[in-house]
């Protein structure tokens, strides 16, 4: 009582001398977010894989369709319209792949918000003349390639060769929305008619492949300790310079998790 007896006889002494009383008032810190990750980007989930027309086919119409998706904060499709299309004739089945996709909508400070973003389709010509596939992997994919998902997000693989030149060896490098860049790395080589491929990952992981398939190269992969968490890697070749890569892997209620990233070579395998 005294202390404030005083203070209000020093607040009248300034004011009386021309002064001016400022009282400080504490400030309640902002609570901080109650979630692991308080923020990330939207992002494809899944992205099917897009049914060409057959008319379009006919006329050789490919190139990439721009979608328009509007997301609820439940990640569910609220809209879908064509932004961007090379043919009319690709776009109904741009919208049903973009339908047929699932995504995650952007999370801010805890909380999922809805927006719109733009979701690539991609059609390929299925009648364009394409060479052959090549003798072995190796002769293939060596040298640096950039690539992308279907909703633009990138990565890095770099297929180098071993000392001996018998065993390829492909870095991939991925970031996410908080710039955090991932590395993994998976070894491949020749064994008989087989290509076997081994990612010393945790878990560890053997795949096998009975090779090229026109221009179809598959693997399908088992971990260790767990046989049962299989997973199936596609690379279709698109021609000399591009691929596309799938990844499915069985998912709860669903039959498979596809993961889908188209790649160009950007460099060819350095010589030693």
């Amino acid at each position: 009582m005294y202390a404030r007896r005083f203070l209000l006889s020093i607040g009248m002494m300034l004011m009386c001398l021309g002064g001016r009383v400022e009282i400080a008032t504490a400030q309640t810190p902002a609570p901080a977010p109650s979630c692991e990750r308080p923020s990330v980007d939207a992002r494809t989930v899944s992205a099917a894989r897009p049914v060409t027309p057959p008319i379009a086919a006919q006329q050789h119409i490919a190139g990439e369709v721009i979608v328009q998706i509007t997301l609820d904060e439940n990640s569910k499709i609220v809209s879908a319209v064509i932004v961007k299309s090379p043919s009319s004739l690709l776009n109904n089945a741009a919208l049903q792949a973009a339908r047929e996709s699932t995504f995650a909508t952007a999370i801010r400070n805890c909380v999922p918000v809805g927006g719109s973003y733009n979701f690539v389709v991609f059609f390929g010509d299925p009648n364009a003349p394409r060479p052959g596939p090549p003798a072995t992997m190796i002769a293939y994919f060596s040298g640096a390639w950039n690539c992308a998902t279907a909703d633009g997000s990138p990565s890095f693989l770099l297929f180098g060769l071993d000392a001996t030149k018998s065993v390829l060896i492909e870095t991939d490098a991925s970031g996410n929305a908080n710039g955090d860049l991932f590395t993994t790395s998976v070894y491949y080589s020749r064994i008989g008619n087989e290509l076997h491929a081994t990612r010393p990952s945790r878990p560890l992981a053997y795949g096998v492949s009975s090779g090229w398939s026109g221009n179809r190269l598959v693997f399908h992969y088992t971990s260790v300790p767990d046989p049962s968490a299989a997973e199936t890697v596609t690379y279709d070749r698109i021609d000399a310079d591009a691929f596309v890569r799938t990844s499915a892997t069985p998912a709860v209620g669903a039959a498979v998790d596809p993961s889908v990233e188209r790649c160009q070579r950007i460099a060819p395998l350095a010589p030693r």
